[in-house]
């Protein structure tokens, strides 16, 4: 090799996706049976891989859960809550994650009637009216 010689080296720049950083995290919520909820969640930049989870297993679209992302925001809604909902939800995109818990209240349900005759106890006594009260508790 001459000294006019000389090797030139160009390396190409490894560009990785700038983190992914969760500028607003999910909050709790309540709810009743039946109510319309929506976690939300925004990020730091657009067109990111994501996924919702209840207790930590995958939450995909339906027709009850939609799932729905619009610029920065990711949002999961669900509709006509049940008691089976409650539970921990997250979101998580690469390393960013955050989660927040549903609470779901159920409806009292109260149901009294009148015997159309008096009903006998065990013991002999007659038990003249009788009210059933049932109520769902917190999940």
């Amino acid at each position: 090799m001459s000294s006019d010689e000389f090797f030139l080296t160009v390396f190409q720049p490894v560009l990785y996706p700038p983190a992914v950083l969760i500028t607003s995290m999910l909050k709790d919520l309540n709810a009743q049976e039946r109510d319309t909820i929506t976690f939300e969640v925004t990020v730091n930049h657009e067109g990111i891989t994501y996924k919702w989870l209840k207790n930590g297993v995958e939450v995909k679209s339906s027709d009850r859960c939609q799932v729905r992302s619009r610029q920065l925001t990711h949002s999961l809604t669900i509709r006509n809550v049940h008691f089976g909902d409650g539970g921990e939800y997250q979101f998580v995109a690469g390393s960013a994650a955050s989660a927040a818990n549903l609470f779901v209240e159920g409806n009292v349900m109260l149901i009294m009637f009148t015997l159309s005759r008096p009903l006998t106890h065990s013991c002999g006594k007659v038990i003249k009216d009788q009210m059933i009260r049932s109520e769902n508790v917190k999940q």
